[in-house]
């Protein structure tokens, strides 16, 4: 399936190429998850890896790009924590009663049960364990990540937390061509020199106007070369947003104080500024 998304990477938006990979990829790296949890750190990692690969694909990013920065664009949460989101969501329904009688016969009593005096009494008492496996396997590990969580945690809006991915809806916006180098441009590995620079591709930073650095600050405010094209972009977007402060910020983000459409206005110009420059 990862090779299918390679192929409709520049023909399919952004959030196509999400649903796709949440719908028909994620779900058989999560099969059955809750039970093998606990897996190695070479198995968790190579689950991991594999899911910035697809993330590489959906945002566009090149090979070598911060991974902070491609999880800062998509927001998606981890698998591990995915997993112990499921995990955690199995086992308070089986708390509450909400499972086969023989599964609720494996919860062990709480400590207030025991010991009535101590101040963990909404915690489970341990389950014994002779072997590795025994310990790491679902109900022994369920306890002990119950017992690890604040009383406000343990509850189903914690695990929603856990699960789901903050969706920003103005970085999906626009034509998949341009909103892969805007997004390119955020997590600093576009076509300018100081991002191949430090992706090891170029020798230099140097801008081809002479500035000794061509970052995405340079390209969108100050860079001489195009001087007409960004007079444009600023005198249209001062058109739309009036009393604004124009910033590398608001060209890359948009703002909070503006709305949505406004937002989606100033992406539009912006992208329209990749077109005319045609530095990316």
């Amino acid at each position: 399936m990862a090779d299918v998304l390679k192929k409709l990477k520049y023909q399919v938006d952004k959030d196509s190429l999400e649903k796709i990979y949440f719908s028909f990829i994620r779900p058989k790296l999560e099969y059955a998850s809750h039970i093998w949890d606990n897996c190695n750190k070479a198995d968790n990692k190579a689950l991991e890896d594999f899911q910035m690969s697809i993330a590489r694909i959906v945002t566009g990013a090149r090979k070598g790009t911060s991974h902070d920065l491609i999880d800062k664009e998509l927001n998606w949460p981890s698998l591990n924590d995915r997993r112990r989101g499921m995990k955690l969501k199995n086992f308070i329904k089986i708390i509450n009663n909400e499972t086969p009688q023989y599964l609720q016969s494996l919860i062990p009593q709480r400590v207030g049960d025991v010991r009535p005096e101590s101040r963990y009494q909404d915690n489970f008492c341990p389950v014994r364990s002779r072997t590795e496996t025994f310990r790491n396997s679902f109900i022994p590990s369920a306890v002990r990540f119950w017992n690890s969580l604040s009383v406000t945690d343990r509850n189903v809006s914690y695990v929603k937390s856990l699960m789901s991915n903050t969706y920003k809806p103005l970085l999906y916006y626009g034509a998949r061509k341009n909103n892969i180098k805007h997004a390119q441009l955020r997590m600093r590995c576009s076509k300018l020199n100081f991002h191949l620079f430090s992706l090891h591709v170029r020798d230099s930073p140097a801008c081809p106007c002479g500035h000794n650095c061509e970052d995405t600050n340079h390209y969108l405010l100050y860079c001489p070369l195009f001087f007409q094209q960004r007079n444009a972009m600023f005198n249209s977007i001062r058109n739309i947003a009036t009393n604004i402060d124009i910033s590398c910020n608001l060209l890359l983000f948009g703002s909070d104080k503006l709305n949505a459409t406004v937002n989606e206005n100033i992406f539009d110009i912006v992208h329209n500024y990749i077109d005319e420059t045609g530095r990316l």
